[in-house]
């Protein structure tokens, strides 16, 4: 089995100064060059894809000590399995992938070894999952909601670490007690000590609180609501903070998919688009379209907020001509994006899954 790794091209060969301020021939010499630092592109950018070759409807979470990405089940080399493989990086734009460490299996055998194998209680793969970091939960202090290609039930894994393994919690949704069809598309957000799951029926997006205790299955508190219309799909959260929220999810277009966003004052909405709106009947802002290198933006897994005052936004893309892998799974690789917000919260400007160098790196 061959390690799959992100590969960093290293432009130019030395550091490139930047020599400023000269005052004339006949100056002393003293201050007259001024050092601004290297500029370059791996001391002040990253590499767009930050993983391929795919990381199609996984998840990013932000762990206690490092940053962790976890795919459905894949194969990400013809006729090699993965359960659940995870990723992790230190920083958001460089990731790594260990065989031997790697495996975010559901499931655990008794003996403390990890099976690598999906849930006895589910039919077929599992397509779609999200995950978060739930620090009050002593001893499983994270946290995943999954589901699969039946589309008819969620459900959870705990660990007490960010790239697991996971240990299986069981279904705790299912489309029947909905009164819906399908349910899918799964995303968990903790917010303090409250901890919320979001999912898509046929009738559109809705949250839903639960209560998350270790070794037991999830249990819903309250009822759900919907946020968003039947035109969503894959929605997440992010929370600046108590009052400023942001729903961040895809859109179908004539041509495919983009993502597009929503504002908030509480947790469960409404959601509102700049004229007002509520997205449960609006489609929201654009926020990230495809070009004509990379399509199909989708799946904004979630955002992260930088100190250099940028949103970062970890979302998948799919390159023209490039779409599946020679395994028939979708190539869907990691896209990281910054964003900005203007003074009235909105974001500054429509972007798009660029390939190649992105400036400023992730702080």
């Amino acid at each position: 089995m061959k390690t799959i790794k992100n590969i960093y091209l290293i432009a130019g060969a030395c550091a490139t100064m930047l020599l400023s301020a000269c005052s004339g021939m006949d100056g002393d010499g003293i201050n007259e060059f001024d050092w601004e630092g290297s500029r370059n592109p791996e001391n002040t950018s990253y590499r767009n894809p930050v993983w391929e070759p795919s990381l199609a409807s996984g998840t990013v979470l932000k762990a206690a000590s490092l940053f962790a990405a976890i795919s459905p089940e894949t194969q990400w080399a013809k006729g090699i399995d993965y359960c659940c493989p995870a990723i992790t990086s230190s920083d958001l734009m460089s990731w790594s992938f260990n065989s031997q460490f790697g495996f975010t299996a559901l499931t655990e055998e008794e003996d403390g070894t990890v099976s690598g194998t999906r849930p006895n209680w589910i039919t077929g793969e599992i397509t779609e999952l999200s995950a978060d970091f739930a620090k009050t939960v002593s001893g499983a202090n994270y946290w995943m909601v999954y589901c699969d290609a039946s589309h008819t039930s969620i459900g959870a894994a705990s660990s007490t670490s960010g790239q697991g393994p996971y240990t299986d919690m069981g279904c705790f949704l299912t489309a029947e007690e909905l009164g819906c069809t399908t349910v899918q598309n799964p995303f968990i957000i903790v917010a303090s000590t409250k901890f919320y799951v979001c999912y898509t029926t046929e009738n559109g997006s809705y949250i839903q609180q639960v209560n998350l205790r270790k070794g037991q299955t999830p249990s819903k508190m309250g009822t759900a609501k919907l946020i968003a219309g039947a035109q969503w799909q894959q929605v997440s959260i992010l929370r600046r903070d108590a009052s400023d929220l942001y729903l961040i999810g895809t859109v179908a277009t004539a041509s495919g998919t983009e993502i597009r966003y929503g504002r908030a004052e509480d947790i469960t909405g409404p959601y509102t688009d700049k004229s007002g709106q509520e997205l449960t009947a609006s489609t929201g802002d654009l926020l990230i379209q495809g070009n004509d290198t990379n399509i199909n933006p989708c799946n904004a897994m979630r955002a992260f907020e930088s100190e250099n005052g940028y949103i970062y936004i970890a979302y998948n893309a799919t390159a023209v001509g490039r779409e599946k892998l020679e395994s028939g799974y979708d190539r869907k690789p990691l896209f990281l994006t910054p964003a900005q917000i203007d003074e009235d919260g909105y974001f500054t400007s429509v972007l798009e899954p660029v390939t190649g160098w992105v400036t400023p790196r992730y702080q």
